[in-house]
């Protein structure tokens, strides 16, 4: 009967494969965890693991502190809630793209998801860490298109994250700083992120990963947010490259002084009818996110994560010196105009942009009619975006040894409002993690050699420092004097996007960022 028993699992498995083997129960720092097979293939998910004490109550506005330990296995086998957050109106384009089916909400929130294909922890991987974007305001690590497993299969131990968002993360105030033992307060989305980092270089050789090869990257808010990691000596040794897609700390993301963030907090306190931070810390978490999901809070200088602007920072060479590779996309500006953009409107918004300077950027940018307005606008987003990945590769390597790579992703993602969208502000995400299935388009076969060519490029700079390799088209490093990017579209080969006026413009209006 046993010898049967075995010639019949022998059959099975030579007409099904190999079984998915089960996940091995890990010791971190805090216990023993476990996780879950990915479908299909050899890699192993663990999900939803905390890497930081629940924010409530008296810890709402307060740095994360270490998480508890505890007792038995930590089945890490589903996603935690997400940060608290107003999603997106349903059947809006970023609902629809990214957000899709609304996930659980909650302030106890600070958890992590790691994918990883190592068979042991003796050949160590190199670590990717995954900071995504949405203003400061929304998303999760959790979203279908953050999905590890191509990641993973590649030979990278893939890491995601929640982190505290809007008031919950960024609020400053007179009387939080006043309790601080570092005089500070607000940034604590981005200090979230730094504990992340800490929890990586602790626990990450349990998973196979290798905590002195880490390499952060992000998008939108989340590449702003690296920009800043990169200048804050919080994180020293912590990450040895980084990746920022279509983001800065001179695009999205840009800071404000300590003060002008407390006055902003103190009008935001006084209109919720209190003056008190001890008496907001008793507001349930979803009423505090209904009375203030209209305003808008950003990430402040606050003397301890960030004790200085960005660009001076860089300038003076005193962020980490460490490889870079960012870029932008072609069409950034489609999803982030209002539908009722027409030339009146959009003149408007460039005098109250750029005030004096604003008739220099008219020049550049036809805007009689509507259309042409439209189209400027759009144009507009797609320099400045494209600006700020040459301005933060420019800077970083005049001051270090070490090189940048610079990318403009211009394909197309086929089928929904593509004439209208084109190569749109975070289209590019789905071919780096490959997660094209996760998104509902009539994906082409092009697509799919796009997302392998780039997840590679992406996989041989988190390995080596440097997106090269043999097998792929050539990536020249940045050269400030040729200003050359490698395009990623139809065609696979170095341009030259910005033209010296669109830089000029855009180096005066931010040779020194309008920090207020």
């Amino acid at each position: 009967m046993e010898q049967f028993f075995y010639s019949v699992l022998s059959i099975l498995f030579l007409f099904y494969g190999v079984a998915d083997a089960q996940p091995d129960t890990l010791r971190i720092d805090t216990g023993l965890v476990t996780g879950v097979s990915e479908s299909g293939s050899t890699v192993h998910a663990y999900k939803g693991i905390p890497y930081a004490a629940p924010p409530v109550g008296d810890l709402r506005w307060q740095p994360p502190q270490p998480p508890t330990t505890w007792e038995g296995v930590y089945h890490a086998t589903d996603f935690a809630s997400t940060c608290m957050q107003k999603h997106p109106p349903k059947g809006s384009f970023y609902q629809v793209e990214f957000f899709q089916e609304p996930e659980p909400m909650s302030e106890d929130c600070l958890y992590l998801n790691v994918w990883t294909g190592a068979e042991s922890a003796e050949n160590l991987r190199p670590v990717m860490m995954w900071i995504h974007g949405g203003a400061f305001s929304q998303g999760s690590g959790s979203m279908p298109t953050f999905n590890g497993n191509a990641f993973a299969k590649s030979g990278v131990v893939l890491v995601t994250l929640n982190y505290r968002l809007g008031i919950f993360g960024l609020l400053a105030h007179p009387q939080l700083t006043a309790e601080s033992e570092h005089n500070s307060s607000g940034n604590y989305g981005l200090l979230d992120q730094v504990a992340a980092l800490q929890w990586i270089q602790q626990n990450i050789d349990a998973f196979g990963g290798n905590p002195n090869n880490v390499t952060v990257f992000g998008q939108s808010s989340g590449a702003g947010s690296i920009n800043k990691l990169m200048a804050s000596p919080l994180t020293k040794g912590l990450f040895d490259r980084a990746i920022l897609q279509s983001g800065s700390a001179y695009t999205f993301g840009k800071t404000q002084a300590l003060e002008q963030a407390e006055q902003n907090g103190e009008t935001v306190t006084k209109l919720l009818g209190t003056s008190s931070i001890e008496g907001l810390r008793s507001w349930p978490a979803s009423k505090l996110l209904d009375k203030t999901s209209q305003f808008s809070f950003r990430p402040s200088i606050d003397g301890w994560f960030l004790p200085d602007e960005v660009y001076s920072i860089f300038e003076e060479g005193r962020q980490h010196d460490i490889p870079i590779l960012a870029g932008s996309n072609a069409d950034e500006g489609t999803t982030l105009r209002g539908p009722k953009l027409d030339a009146k409107i959009f003149t408007n918004i460039i005098h109250q942009t750029y005030g004096e300077d604003a008739k220099n950027f008219l020049a550049l940018y036809p805007h009689q009619t509507d259309q042409q307005a439209r189209n400027s606008f759009n144009k507009g987003w797609r320099d400045e975006m494209a600006w700020g990945a040459h301005t933060l590769a420019r800077i970083h390597t005049k001051q270090h040894s070490q090189k940048a790579w610079l990318y403009y992703f211009s394909n197309v993602p086929p089928g929904r409002n593509s004439q209208r969208y084109g190569a749109f502000h975070s289209a590019e995400i789905a071919y780096v993690f490959n997660t094209l299935t996760a998104v509902d388009r009539p994906w082409q076969k092009q697509d799919h050699q796009l997302a392998d060519l780039m997840r590679s490029y992406w996989v041989n700079f988190a390995s080596e420092g440097n997106p090269n390799s043999k097998q792929l088209p050539k990536w020249p490093p940045y050269d400030a004097r040729e200003r050359k990017v490698l395009e990623l579209g139809n065609t696979i080969e170095p341009q030259i996007i910005l033209q010296g006026d669109v830089l000029e413009f855009y180096n005066k209006q931010y040779v020194r960022p309008k920090e207020e």
